[in-house]
């Protein structure tokens, strides 16, 4: 049976040192803000000034998954080494893979879904006969290059959706990092679907949506209720607001079981929708006897060989820790 080991925040002080590199008494940047700042010096065509903040996020944070997610990237961007892209993406999907509970299931699935197109990358450079040392020469920023580079940073989704943790050897370590909340008293006045549109427009800084996210799940806990929450699990922008869903259905406990359960019923649902209702009865972390049966009859089918495993391995996660 796997065991997965999530290290809660009460051991985060503990864990710190065991972290390499100069992290004491310091608190990382948030994922949003990491984007952001990188989005807005590539897009400006600021290449020395991304070189030298990534360099300064990996000599301060290089355990943390936004930084390990940034320097795949840097890879790529500065001079198309796409095979050092691919082995660090690989690796971060090892660690995580073992802990997969701790993780949500729509940040593992982007993963993949990069890792399957930077090999495809890396395939096509390797057919082609276009070595490394001919893309580190034509396509570093940092470099003399007539190479074109993309407009935009990219990989907005896998940073809205990175989990902000430490990875150590003993675990994962919530990282608690710097919230660059916006102050925009305009929140508080927007309905449930002015909400969705600000969250779902990807031309307006990170930071601010993922403000608007918080709004909104504030909004939905104070007048729509438990099912009004839990819809965050499978509306059409669920990419954007399942992870704060999860946080509030997780604080309210026992009670919002049902109204996982029933999302996880539901036949019209998306594999990612019911994988978003497991991870929350995963971090709700309740072994009620319909969780069991209901995560018993998801891992039973074998038409969804991947929703299956997931369900099972929610399934032996709950039980091992019913049993601690």
């Amino acid at each position: 049976m796997i065991k997965y080991r999530v290290v809660v925040s009460l051991l985060f002080a503990l864990c710190l040192p065991l972290l390499s590199g100069a992290v004491e008494n310091k608190t990382p940047p948030s994922s949003a803000t990491i984007y952001d700042t990188l989005e807005r010096l590539w897009s400006g065509r600021k290449f020395v000034e991304v070189n030298a903040y990534v360099k300064g996020l990996e000599k301060s944070w290089s355990h943390y998954v936004p930084v390990q997610l940034t320097l795949a990237i840097y890879s790529d961007h500065y001079g198309g080494q796409v095979e050092d892209t691919v082995v660090r993406l690989k690796t971060l999907r090892e660690k995580l893979t073992a802990e997969a509970m701790a993780v949500s299931p729509v940040f593992l699935e982007f993963l993949d879904s990069r890792i399957l197109m930077y090999s495809k990358t890396q395939e096509f450079y390797r057919r082609r006969g276009i070595s490394r040392d001919d893309r580190l020469a034509q396509r570093n920023p940092l470099g003399k290059s007539t190479f074109k580079h993309a407009k935009h940073w990219g990989n907005e989704m896998m940073y809205f959706n990175a989990p902000e943790v430490f990875l150590t050897d003993q675990g994962i370590v919530p990282a608690r990092p710097d919230k660059s909340m916006t102050d925009d008293a305009g929140l508080k006045q927007k309905n449930v679907q002015q909400l969705l549109q600000d969250i779902g427009n990807d031309k307006t800084a990170m930071n601010a949506r993922k403000a608007a996210v918080r709004e909104l799940i504030e909004k939905r806990t104070a007048e729509g209720g438990l099912k009004e929450v839990a819809r965050g699990l499978c509306e059409a922008n669920m990419v954007y607001t399942y992870h704060d869903s999860v946080e509030e259905l997780a604080k309210i406990g026992r009670d919002a079981v049902p109204s996982v359960l029933e999302i996880l019923n539901d036949p019209s649902g998306s594999n990612t929708d019911k994988k978003c209702a497991i991870w929350a009865l995963v971090r709700i972390g309740v072994a009620d006897p319909d969780v069991i049966q209901t995560l018993r009859s998801v891992s039973s089918n074998t038409d969804l060989a991947d929703l299956a495993k997931y369900a099972q391995d929610a399934l032996q996660y709950l039980q091992a820790k019913d049993h601690e």
